[in-house]
């Protein structure tokens, strides 16, 4: 076996993938706090939580819209489950939020993959990084994915400046987020 780093989306993937990674390496004699374990968030910070919420639900609607238009689930193969189960979820979100069924509130606080979307205020966002951590053993970098839909070049910058400043700073001063072996970045 090939040993390598993961990139996964904490969107589509339960901890039990990470975890069994994580046995698939320690069973081939490697330790797996040697390889890096990448999880790619939505995130997005304002001063308030109602802010944050206006600012990205636009945007991010229109990349599941985007994304649910360019990779059609009748494309893959019956056996394949990745893009067909991570289409029909993205697809529900669409439905549900067009026929007000559902609010992006909803989809980033209730939804049963909530702990994908770090958006809110700082202290909001704090939390949820610190639950996504919790949640995959051995996560050592989270991605940001901060500019969907066209979303304004000053509110990407102002979102970034929040995350570095009043979620990723405050965390590592405090202890909670090692400078080490997991950052965000």
């Amino acid at each position: 076996m090939q040993a390598l780093n993961l990139l996964f989306t904490p969107l589509s993937t339960p901890s039990e993938v990470i975890t069994e990674y994580r046995e698939i390496l320690r069973g081939d004699g490697h330790d797996p706090d040697d390889f890096r374990i990448g999880g790619l968030a939505f995130v997005y910070v304002g001063e308030t939580r109602e802010q944050a919420l206006e600012d990205f639900a636009e945007p991010c609607m229109w990349y599941f819209r985007t994304f649910c238009d360019l990779i059609p689930a009748k494309e893959y193969p019956q056996h394949e489950g990745y893009y067909r189960n991570l289409h029909a979820t993205l697809t529900g979100f669409v439905e549900a939020y067009d026929a007000g069924a559902m609010s992006f509130a909803d989809i980033v606080e209730k939804s049963p993959f909530k702990h994908a979307f770090l958006v809110g205020d700082p202290e909001y966002v704090q939390e949820k990084l610190l639950t996504l951590l919790g949640m995959y053993e051995g996560l050592s970098d989270v991605l940001c994915w901060t500019r969907l839909g066209g979303l304004d070049h000053k509110k990407v910058m102002s979102s970034m400046d929040l995350l570095i400043n009043r979620v990723v700073a405050p965390l590592r001063e405090s202890g909670a987020l090692p400078g080490g072996k997991q950052k965000a970045s």
